[in-house]
């Protein structure tokens, strides 16, 4: 028979149970059903990101970030419920799950005017160290190699974008290559090769770099290539551009566009958020007329005319890209420039418009040359539109740094010699200017 202070015991204990442990009423069901559906949306929306940045078209940190978010979004789900229902059950205090909730929150709010300051330094560093108020972005010191020669220099000066300027997996420029082969082909001719690109670098920037930093050099022979730069300046309605396209670039902003147009901190997570959840859907456009095809063609021609005026050769190179009208889902993941300056929230360039787009302006350059009867160099009927010779729409892979070197110092290795063998060059002409 059992004592009675057992019996008082067992009586404390299932009262105790019964006081921690709430039963659910209906109206309970009913915030886990709206609970269910609220939380199951929110994470349903992550399924349906920015075609441009994920999907078919997926590329780089965009796609593992899509598929995170996809799997947070699912968890969200039993833990906004299963929070709810510990809650209700009495297995979880509220006031807990307050606390811990300020314990994240109220942090943040002490550490957002630190982390603000940190987002627009890290997002504007590059660009303050390199910015050029009339340029944008700096181009490289032009400075004169050192030479032990008692010939006069045979000075070569390269104008372009980044498929110029920039290097291949072994840290060299296919300018670097060109003098490597000119000087092993003519060791006699003393050749100097000036790489002049910039990333972001249009026509209009090269006139004023080669006007003010060039010029007064006397360079003996002047090499040029852009093409997909100035074909960006037509897409006006996209979110590099201030407003309609003018003749003159002003429009656009290019690099500055992030600086000019800042929404901070909680701007710029907004709208990565956007991207990824529920994005709107954007409408591909195919455009045939381009505005900016005329001002090219000018500046193409100015940059021939001061050359000419300086007595200096000119040689033009047509840009090679990607584009082509069955791009494998590999090809297309690659593509950057078409997604990432070619559109804004709601339009964007298709393939087809980026096809006409590179067409059309490597056929102005073909027309430049003939008609002013430069040297043209023919890049983008030389290599072949796959991955095997580009990395994305028209940055070049080491074979076709090879074939870009190859077919340049083959144009350049007669005008050089013939320079060299009549003995008066720009630079011996004007060497006591």
């Amino acid at each position: 028979m059992p004592r009675k202070s057992d019996s008082s015991f067992e009586a404390s204990k299932n009262f105790s149970v019964a006081a921690t442990t709430k039963s659910l009423r209906r109206i309970d069901l009913l915030v886990v059903a709206g609970l269910v559906i609220v939380s199951g949306a929110f994470a349903i929306g992550f399924f349906y990101p920015d075609d441009l940045i994920t999907g078919k078209d997926s590329y780089g940190i965009h796609h593992k970030l899509a598929i995170a978010l996809q799997v947070i979004g699912v968890m969200l789900v039993p833990l906004i419920v299963g929070g709810y229902l510990l809650i209700r059950t009495g297995k979880l205090a509220w006031n807990r799950v307050l606390v811990a909730m300020l314990g994240v929150v109220a942090p943040l709010f002490v550490l957002y005017p630190f982390l603000a300051e940190i987002y627009v330094t890290y997002r504007n560093t590059n660009l303050r160290d390199n910015f050029h108020p009339y340029l944008q972005i700096a181009p490289p010191p032009f400075s004169l190699q050192e030479t032990s020669s008692n010939t006069q220099p045979i000075r070569i000066v390269c104008l372009g974008g980044s498929t110029t300027g920039r290097t291949n997996t072994k840290g060299r420029q296919w300018t670097q290559m060109v003098e490597d082969k000119l000087r092993t082909l003519c060791p006699e001719c003393n050749v100097e090769v000036y790489n002049q690109g910039v990333d972001w670098y249009t026509t209009l920037h090269s006139i004023i770099n080669y006007t003010t930093n060039i010029r007064q050099y006397h360079p003996d022979i002047v090499v040029v290539m852009h093409g997909i730069n100035d074909l960006m300046h037509n897409v006006d309605f996209g979110h590099l551009s201030s407003g309609a396209f003018r003749n003159d670039y002003g429009h656009y902003l290019g690099p500055l566009g992030d600086v000019i147009v800042s929404h901070g901190i909680l701007g710029g997570l907004y709208g990565h958020f956007r991207m990824h959840w529920f994005a709107p859907s954007r409408q591909e456009i195919v455009v045939d007329k381009f505005p900016g095809a005329a001002p090219f063609r000018r500046n193409l021609e100015t940059l021939f005319d001061m050359s000419q005026l300086d007595g200096a050769k000119f040689v033009i190179l047509t840009e090679a890209y990607l584009y082509h009208p069955d791009l494998t889902p590999e090809e297309q993941r690659k593509l950057l420039m078409l997604k990432f300056e070619a559109h804004n929230a709601t339009l964007g360039w298709n393939l087809k418009t980026a096809i006409n787009g590179m067409r059309e302006y490597d056929d102005l350059i073909r027309a430049v040359a003939k008609n002013r009867k430069a040297n043209l160099v023919d890049l983008d009927a030389m290599i072949p539109r796959s991955l095997r010779y580009f990395l994305d729409d028209v940055h070049f892979t080491d074979e076709s740094f090879d074939i870009v070197s190859e077919n340049v110092s083959g144009t350049l290795l007669p005008l050089v010699r013939s320079i060299h063998k009549s003995g008066v060059n720009v630079t011996s002409l004007n060497v006591n200017h």
